[in-house]
């Protein structure tokens, strides 16, 4: 029996990284500048999954409105009319036709989609309220750009609910919506010109016409800022932009923002210039490194900026786990310990959760002696059993990092004077696994189908803009295995979702 399927989540507000891309793209005005990103809030995650573009994180809120309507005004100022907004007008001169023209046109491009004629109606009349200058072509068009730019149908990933199969009575996608799903997906940006033109096309939903628009969407540049987009909130790396140094310990804001790139161009190696299997996230042992954490990784720093290094002699250093920037993400800012590491690993690369701590939590682990090693710290928490059911899930996943602090330097003692270890027993696809090591660690991380599943399932969440629930289990299950027979490539996972039915499924009505 077919297993249900459910769409994206239908509704989400554009996060500010899709605004600013979204406004460069089709208008060729740059709001990444320190002045104009700052005049929008940060997106926050709205769940442990830890993506921003969560439809719970993109709900409406009054303090963008004034922030939409200072950009609206700035952007309708700076876009150049000539190789810019005039190129949506056919004519200027002060007629109904020229209007209603520029209106569609531009409209389309904006809205995503033609316009309807009420929507004509509603902003032609902004040519005549121009003031003084009504004759002025120009400065109606403009007015009628920041209208359209504090639009919900352009703030806003809205989808009709009137496309209904006649055969089934059942609402659908229309090809526009779909098209606008794709692009923001492998893009993190609006469709362009083309692909509305595609979407409009009478073959656009043929298996055979929609498979080539999708390759055609992830060979295009802006495909790298997409992939970029996504690592930056599936491996959460965005925590960095807000980390507090630690000066005492050598987290400097320096340091912070080496971590950062290192991991997202290591990743964007792997998955991108090399296209290789996912996987390779946990073994590789190649990365590239700037002065700053060259002193952290205990090698000859480069002269300036980034520079390759292999890391085949260094048996402590191998693949993503082990980067300084992972290591730190969920760190408090005095400390790093096992459950922060174990937790980051539980739910990036196990796609798992556990409850919150009861309140008495942190009280208890105070208690504890403070010159004792993590492991043997919070193998005395545990000892209760309202602790130990969930720290058994993932203290076990820190054991590997516990000799890295909080900079990410390697050690084999602590402050104490105690020896740090690394070595554990960890539960993989319900099988009790040993490991001597962080490198034996990463090396079953890498074999685990179930952490080759979340690999899929995680791009699969960032599709739909939503979290996942049962009705997606059985989609994941054919998708996995989808991804496994394609190589288990960035570009094979995005590929399958974005051809996959939940791509052009309606979405929850609840």
């Amino acid at each position: 029996m077919p297993h249900e399927v459910v769409g994206p989540s239908s509704g989400r507000r554009l996060t500010k990284a899709e605004y600013i891309n979204t406004v460069s793209d089709l208008l060729r005005v740059d709001l990444s500048g320190v002045d104009d990103a700052s005049t929008l809030p940060d997106d926050q995650p709205a769940t442990g999954g830890g993506f921003r573009n969560d439809i719970n994180a993109l709900l409406p809120a009054a303090v963008l409105t004034d922030a939409y309507e200072t950009l609206a005004t700035s952007v309708a100022q700076r876009v150049a009319w000539t190789n810019g907004l005039a190129d949506h007008a056919s004519c200027s001169e002060p007629t109904a036709a020229c209007r209603e023209g520029f209106v569609r046109d531009l409209g389309r491009l904006l809205y995503r989609r033609p316009l309807t004629d009420n929507d004509v109606q509603n902003l032609t009349p902004l040519f005549d309220a121009a003031g003084p200058a009504a004759a002025d072509f120009e400065a109606g068009a403009r007015l009628v750009l920041s209208a359209m730019l504090q639009s919900p149908h352009f703030l806003y990933r809205l989808e009709r609910l009137d496309n209904i199969e006649p055969s089934s009575g059942k609402a659908h996608p229309s090809s526009f919506e779909i098209a606008t799903r794709l692009s923001y997906f492998a893009w993190r940006s609006a469709p362009s010109a083309s692909l509305l033109d595609a979407a409009a096309g009478t073959d656009f939903a043929s298996p055979t016409s929609f498979a080539a628009t999708v390759n055609t969407l992830f060979a295009d540049p802006n495909a790298e800022r997409g992939f970029q987009g996504y690592a930056e909130d599936w491996l959460q790396l965005y925590r960095l932009d807000a980390r507090t140094p630690s000066l005492d310990q050598g987290v400097t804001p320096a340091l912070i923002a080496e971590m950062k790139e290192e991991t997202m161009r290591f990743a964007t190696r792997i998955a991108l210039t090399e296209s290789r299997d996912l996987t390779a996230l946990f073994t590789d042992k190649q990365t590239e490194l700037g002065p700053a954490l060259a002193g952290i990784y205990g090698v000859t720093p480069p002269a300036q900026g980034f520079a390759p290094f292999d890391l085949t002699s260094d048996p402590n250093r191998i693949g993503i786990l082990t980067q300084p920037g992972f290591l730190i993400l969920n760190a408090a800012p005095e400390r790093a310990t096992i459950v922060h590491r174990g937790l980051m690993v539980l739910r990036v690369f196990e796609c798992s959760e556990v409850p919150a701590p009861p309140p008495n939590a942190a009280t208890q682990i105070d208690m504890i002696p403070q010159n004792l090693t993590d492991r043997d710290r919070f193998a005395l928490h545990t000892a209760a059993p309202t602790c130990k059911a969930c720290h058994s899930a993932f203290d076990p996943l820190g054991y590997p990092f516990e000799p890295y602090d909080l900079a990410g330097r390697f050690s084999t003692k602590d402050a104490f004077g105690n020896t740090l270890r690394s070595d554990g027993e960890v539960i993989l696809d319900g099988v009790a696994r040993d490991f001597k090591n962080t490198a034996e660690f990463a090396g079953l991380m890498a074999q685990s189908a179930s952490v080759q599943r979340c690999l899929l399932s995680k791009m699969f969440q960032y599709a739909l803009g939503r979290s996942l629930n049962d009705a997606d289990q059985a989609g994941i299950d054919d998708l996995t295995e989808q991804f496994a027979s394609a190589g288990r490539t960035y570009l094979a996972g995005m590929g399958e979702i974005a051809t996959s039915p939940a791509l052009r499924a309606m979405a929850p009505t609840e």
